[in-house]
């Protein structure tokens, strides 16, 4: 999350110089509106770069500001050029998220843009294009920002050249620039560099003598901000770094260190210390404590082990803390009312165990808190002082008791999830947090009625309210009111009424996911429902009969189907295959004849028909797939031989075809089967040698043939 704090920081940081007003009195230079013209005919707009979700939230406002420039006009009136007030050079270019496309090659006119001071343009695609060196004679620049345009190869020494360089981005959310130590090193002596941002970017060849850390740390005193997140250093993170005199960020997540700031002696300005799944073990290093200006403390997903270190809750000014993901243990103390400007704090998944502390339930600036699945236990207070809280994540836990009425009703709560703990009793009260989007109170043991004011609730849009004990029906109709819904889990509910007396067809928008395994469904054979976005769907072990109905036949954005353990007699029409990747009907009284299924299927990995009545033969279409996953067909009445021609299952792991009728040679093409692990063929009707092609399966290792006519060549029936 910081991370994303830190990258917002630096754009408007660099938006603001790229945008200061142009009071200019001149026109812009004709050799620069030129140059910026044929720049823009040497790259394309790209239309679809900016579908991929990454994109979508790092560049919420695309615009293609290129579009702009028109030949007779003035270059310093276009979007995203900036000229100097006075002179009238082009001295600012910001073309981030412009869906810009194409390769950036050594002789383009941008780099007789010698007056350029700001430099712009990331998020853009200039797929595989080497980072040029004429860079390098862009000797005004003071801001370089070309961060996520797919630039790969070595970062050029020219760079090196950019003295007046004060700000300096290169990250990339692929991997693709590696440095040199000597180019790293000649930056940083003819720099003064303030922020630099080199996220995914290679500096594993620098050392292994060398610590890149140090290196920065001995060479660059002027850093306030420096981020090197997953670039492949290694080393120790000591005093050198941390004392830097002006440094405020420093964000090292996803490498390999260790940390030993055994004498921190100096005063540092640190605020930010990211160090995510960097491998660091053993206890939290208690000069840590003598951080004071931190606000931010991130050390999630590590191996750090030992009890909380109660010398944290001495950095007073902490806003966000994060010691999630670890193997942390003992019981947490009661202390946080010393930090009382804290707003975010995530303990989740270690070994903490005893009372949650009392004093977090104090922390007014609090916004998130997250201690899921440790082993807390007791129950939570009546009243609680959170007046800003928009998580609380408690699942995974001991903990017992009734659900507070306080916490149902916090003003400004989105997500609650108390899931998987023991909470008991009713829930006395309406749930009136009107702002919730996510909501989990499955698998605890709740009764009494089941909460109508849900219904109401119209910003959801994922809830989770199985395995409890409502003694009221559920009215499954009614959830079609929450148009925002993407999940709901309704499963383990003691009376489901899927109608209403007023309708029997329902329209769910937006849900994506339902799972409604082991109820006792009421008005299955009634219900008729619209579902235009659903993939995800679990009906298992209801005790539903006759044909899968139309409705589910009629969702065609299903990828994921589980109707197992029911008494569904026939699967009525076959499905639209193509989309589907895992179908589990197992456990039914399904007498379909399956010989031409599968045919339209494009990316099914897993199919579980076993234990049903299927008849006909072994789908010939999957034998020639090259996709599923995992075949389990047991215990049906298929019949006659299998197909020889398993020659594209490179990613087959399991095939189990027990219990058939299945006869003649056995296929020697499952020898191409090279990812095998499971494989059983037993007590069919198979008559052949001793297969030894089975030597070529090296995954192997669950082998069952037994109930065959096999034989080794001396004739011994196995």
């Amino acid at each position: 999350m910081m991370l994303v704090v830190l990258r917002v920081v630096v754009c408007v940081h660099m938006f603001m110089l790229f945008h200061f007003a142009c009071l200019s009195s001149h026109s812009c230079h004709p050799e620069e509106n030129s140059a910026l013209l044929h720049f823009k005919t040497s790259l394309i707009i790209d239309t679809t770069f900016y579908d991929d979700d990454y994109y979508a939230q790092t560049c919420p406002h695309v615009y293609p500001k290129t579009s702009t420039w028109k030949n007779g006009t003035d270059c310093c009136s276009w979007m995203g050029v900036t000229c100097h007030s006075v002179s009238g050079h082009v001295i600012g270019l910001d073309l981030a998220c412009s869906r810009l496309e194409g390769k950036i090659h050594p002789n383009n006119t941008l780099f007789h843009l010698t007056h350029l001071q700001t430099l712009n343009f990331a998020f853009n695609n200039f797929y595989g294009s080497e980072l040029p060196s004429q860079f390098g004679k862009l000797v005004s620049l003071t801001h370089l920002n070309l961060s996520d345009c797919q630039f790969k190869g070595d970062i050029p020494s020219q760079i090196s050249h950019l003295s007046k360089l004060q700000s300096l981005d290169l990250s990339s959310f692929y991997h693709g620039l590696m440095w040199e130590e000597t180019t790293l090193k000649r930056l940083l002596q003819n720099t003064s560099l303030r922020e630099i941002v080199l996220d995914k970017t290679d500096m594993s060849s620098i050392g292994p003598t060398t610590n890149p850390l140090s290196l920065i740390a001995n060479l660059s005193s002027t850093l306030v901000t420096l981020s090197l997140i997953e670039t492949g250093i290694r080393g120790s993170l000591t005093n050198d770094i941390l004392c830097l005199p002006n440094l405020q960020h420093l964000i090292l997540s996803r490498n390999e260190l260790s940390v030993h700031p055994s004498e921190l002696s100096c005063t540092t300005s640190l605020s930010i210390l990211e160090l995510v799944w960097c491998e660091i073990q053993g206890p939290i290093s208690s000069p840590f404590s003598n951080l004071t200006h931190l606000t931010s403390l991130n050390l999630a997903q590590n191996q750090l082990n030992g009890p909380f270190p109660s010398s944290l809750l001495n950095l007073q000014r902490l806003t966000h803390l994060d010691l999630s993901r670890n193997e942390l243990s003992g019981q947490v103390p009661n202390v946080f009312d010393r930090l009382t400007n804290l707003q975010t704090l995530s303990l989740s998944y270690n070994n903490f165990e005893g009372k949650l502390p009392s004093s977090l339930f104090t922390l007014t600036q609090l916004s998130q808190l997250d201690c899921s699945f440790n082993q807390f236990e007791g129950s939570l207070p009546k009243q609680v002082a959170f007046s800003n809280l928009t998580q609380l994540f408690l699942e995974g836990n001991l903990l017992n008791g009734t659900i507070p009425p306080s916490i149902l009703s916090l003003k400004f709560l989105r997500g609650l999830d108390l899931s998987e703990n023991q909470f008991t009793g009713h829930i006395s009260s309406e749930i009136t947090s009107y702002f919730l989007e996510y909501l989990h109170l499955c698998n605890n043991k709740l009764q009494g009625n089941f909460p109508e004011s849900i219904y109401h609730l119209v910003n959801l849009t994922s809830l989770c309210l199985s395995s409890n004990s409502w003694s009221s029906t559920v009215h499954f109709s009614l959830f079609s009111k929450l148009q925002n819904l993407e999940y709901l889990s309704l499963s383990g509910c003691n009376s489901l009424l899927l109608e209403s007396e007023t309708s029997i067809n329902y329209t769910f928008f937006n849900l994506q996911a339902l799972q409604l395994f082991s109820n006792n469904i009421i008005g299955w054979s009634k219900f008729s429902g619209k579902f235009p976005q659903l993939e995800f769907l679990e009906l298992s072990s209801n005790k539903l009969e006759g044909k899968v109905p139309q409705w589910i036949h009629d969702i065609h954005s299903l990828y994921h189907l589980k109707l197992s353990h029911n008494m569904f007699t026939s699967i009525g029409h076959q499905f639209p295959w193509y989309h589907f990747e895992y179908l589990d009907l197992s456990f039914n009284l399904m007498d379909d004849d399956i010989s031409s299924f599968f045919c339209n299927t494009t990316s099914l990995k897993v199919i579980n028909l076993s234990h049903n009545r299927f008849t006909g033969t072994f789908p010939q279409c999957l034998a020639n797939s090259s996709y599923f996953m995992d075949l389990d067909l047991q215990m049906n009445n298929l019949h006659d031989t299998l197909p020889d021609t398993f020659k594209h299952l490179d990613q087959l792991e399991t095939l189990n075809l027990n219990g058939n009728q299945f006869k003649g040679l056995l296929p020697k093409s499952l020898s191409n089967s090279i990812s095998l692990v499971d494989l059983d063929l037993g007590n069919n009707q198979f008559e052949d040698t001793f297969p030894n092609w089975l030597q070529n399966l090296s995954t192997l290792e669950i082998l069952v043939l037994r109930g065959n006519k096999l034989w080794s060549h001396c004739q011994f029936e196995i």
